[in-house]
């Protein structure tokens, strides 16, 4: 700690989530590894594109813990919650 360091400068910043085990907001919704998923059959990706590769993978998950285990990311379940390929069981 040098002479212009305060101890107040030191602090570790407080966690901005109210747990710890929320994952995401997803459109009003604390997305948790519990929260239940109910993804469309057919794939609307395009075609050859990683996101479809994935999509195939991620799409047959009954929760978000399952969702990230097979591969999919939060930016894929945010983009699939807007585009309506998903549903998300809200708490």
């Amino acid at each position: 700690m040098n002479a212009k360091t305060t101890k107040t400068e030191m602090k570790k910043p407080e966690a901005s989530t109210p747990t710890a085990s929320v994952i995401a907001n997803i459109n009003g919704v604390n997305v948790e590894n519990a929260t239940v998923l109910k993804y469309q059959e057919s794939n609307p990706k395009r075609a050859g594109s990683k996101a479809h590769q994935r999509f195939e993978l991620y799409m047959k998950a009954k929760t978000v813990a399952e969702f990230l285990k097979l591969g999919g990311l939060k930016a894929d379940l945010r983009y699939d919650a807007d585009k309506g390929f998903v549903e998300i069981a809200p708490k």
